[in-house]
C-alpha cells in the first residue's frame, strides 16, 4: 500500500509538471555576432538619438545579407534583425537584463515562418509554437507568469483557429 501511495504521488508531481513552462535562460549570442561581425564587408554605427542609443549594421555581400542590432543606452542589445533582398529573415528582440523577448524566423516573401517563442523577463516561455507563411501553425502554447499552461490553440495550415483547449 505504501509504494502504491508514493507511485500515486509521483504520477500526480509528474502530470502536473508536464503543464510548466521551462524557464530557458537565453541571452545574446555572442559567436554569432562574432560572426556576423567577420564575414561583414562593411559597417557602422549610427546613434537612433540623444540618450546614447545607437544601430549597428552590417553588410555581408557574398550571402546578400544586412544585420541591424539596436543597442541601449548602456549598450545592450534590444533588437537583432536581419533582411535579404531587403525582407526580414529572422528578428530576436531582448528585455533590459539581456534575455530573450522573442525570436522568429520569416520566409522568403518576409511573413513569419517556423517555430516562435515568447518569453517572460525571467526566461519563462510565454508562447510557443510555429507559423506557416505569416499563418499561425499547429498547437501553440500560452503559460501564465509563474509558468503554468492557460491555453493550447490548435490552428490548421491556412490559419484557421480550430480550437481553444485550458488545462483542467
Amino acid at each position: 500500500m505504501k509504494s502504491f501511495i508514493i507511485l500515486f504521488s509521483l504520477i500526480v508531481i509528474a502530470s502536473s509538471c508536464a503543464n510548466k513552462s521551462p524557464i530557458e535562460k537565453i541571452f545574446v549570442d555572442t559567436a554569432k555576432l562574432d560572426s556576423i561581425r567577420k564575414n561583414s564587408d562593411t559597417s557602422y554605427i549610427r546613434p537612433i538619438n540623444s540618450s546614447g542609443s545607437n544601430i549597428e549594421q552590417y553588410l555581408n555581400l557574398d550571402e546578400g545579407i544586412i544585420t541591424k542590432i539596436t543597442k541601449d543606452t548602456a549598450g545592450g542589445i534590444k533588437e537583432f534583425v536581419q533582411f535579404r533582398s531587403g525582407k526580414k529573415i529572422e528578428y530576436a528582440e531582448f528585455y533590459s537584463n539581456g534575455q530573450l523577448k522573442a525570436s522568429v524566423l520569416f520566409d522568403s516573401d518576409g511573413q513569419l515562418h517556423g517555430p516562435a517563442k515568447y518569453y517572460y523577463e525571467d526566461g519563462r516561455v510565454k508562447s510557443k509554437g510555429s507559423y506557416n507563411h505569416g499563418l499561425y501553425s499547429g498547437e501553440w502554447k500560452n503559460y501564465s507568469a509563474i509558468g503554468e499552461l492557460e491555453s493550447a490553440d490548435k490552428y490548421d495550415v491556412n490559419g484557421a483557429h480550430l480550437e481553444n483547449e485550458k488545462p483542467k
